[in-house]
């Protein structure tokens, strides 16, 4: 594949991955017995994301992709790192929604307007009308299992450092394009891969620090 046809290939992996892990969430959600309409608010992301990932599928397979997506090698489940399943469920609500699904608007933001193919304008457009939302759910979702769920107050200042680091690792796992993105590549939807990391820190510097000020945590 070149670099456009891998790059929404990607795309679509990473689409259909989180659907599956959203899934999954809304799974441990009920098994924790959390708000109904979170819950219900959790299964329409997952199906966002599914319109998302065949979006992005389609413009690889518009490019000439013809490869399946790589159902044996996806990390569709989400690992439980903690006993109980609440700190588990608290770890993935901070890292994937309050803030990965944060950061995505800005980063979104940026890829569509270096982009000019109307077909990756209007995926970029449906993904900017549904990650406010998804971003929206992750802290709500925060604020009601910090005032109902136990243990989630005492968890919080130690599950968001980790969180924290796993995102600046996984931004700043993005070495520049060799050669750099020529212009019909950035026209179909290619990004240059060092302002991932730039964009995560603004948004850290802003929205983050701005969001969990209220309960009294303080990024660097």
């Amino acid at each position: 594949m070149n670099r456009i046809q891998q790059y929404w290939y990607n795309q679509a992996i990473a689409e259909y991955t989180s659907s599956a892990r959203t899934v999954e969430l809304s799974h441990w959600m009920q098994r924790l017995s959390i708000s109904p309409d979170l819950i219900r608010q959790a299964i329409r992301i997952s199906d966002d994301e599914m319109v998302h990932a065949q979006m992005c599928y389609d413009i690889a397979a518009k490019l000439g992709c013809t490869q399946s997506l790589p159902l044996d090698k996806m990390q569709l489940t989400l690992a439980q790192e903690f006993e109980p399943l609440s700190k588990s469920m608290l770890l993935v609500l901070v890292q994937s929604y309050c803030f990965g699904e944060t950061v995505a608007v800005p980063l979104f933001s940026a890829m569509r307007k270096s982009s000019s193919e109307e077909a990756v304008i209007k995926v970029f457009d449906r993904i900017l009308d549904d990650e406010p939302r998804h971003a929206k759910f992750g802290w709500l979702s925060l604020a009601w299992c910090h005032e109902n769920v136990t243990g989630v107050a005492q968890w919080l200042p130690e599950v968001v450092p980790v969180a924290i680091e796993r995102m600046r690792k996984a931004y700043a796992n993005h070495p520049p394009f060799d050669p750099q993105p020529s212009q019909s590549e950035l026209d179909w939807g290619l990004f240059p891969r060092e302002r991932y990391g730039e964009i995560l820190e603004k948004t850290i510097a802003t929205t983050y620090n701005q969001r969990l000020a209220h309960y009294g945590i303080k990024l660097n």
